[in-house]
């Protein structure tokens, strides 16, 4: 559920969410603006991973104008997930690290 989604990401800021597009009430590309606009200004917004079964550069293109960094299309390999979302881990690390240098 978008909006339940949308309500525990407010409440708890995690660091990275990972949302299908298909969800009801709030789809993921309105999840995703909505994340946005509310963490507007932030200095650490949440990462944002869409995970669906639309994989058109149309949904790819959709995706990304709404506010999420990346994009993995169903199915997908358990494998690309975990390297994306190292991948943010140590962006994050690195992003960390410079900022009390």
């Amino acid at each position: 559920n978008g909006q339940v989604a949308f309500d525990i990401v407010n409440r708890e800021k995690p660091d990275l969410v990972i949302s299908d597009i298909f969800l009801p009430e709030m789809n993921g590309f309105e999840l995703c603006q909505r994340i946005r606009a509310a963490q507007e200004g932030s200095f650490d917004p949440a990462y944002v991973i869409m995970l669906t079964s639309r994989d058109s550069s149309e949904d790819l293109e959709l995706g990304l104008e709404s506010g999420a960094h990346d994009f993995i299309a169903k199915p997908f390999l358990f494998t690309e997930l975990n390297v994306k979302v190292l991948t943010y881990v140590l962006k994050s690390r690195m992003q960390a690290a410079r900022t009390t240098a």
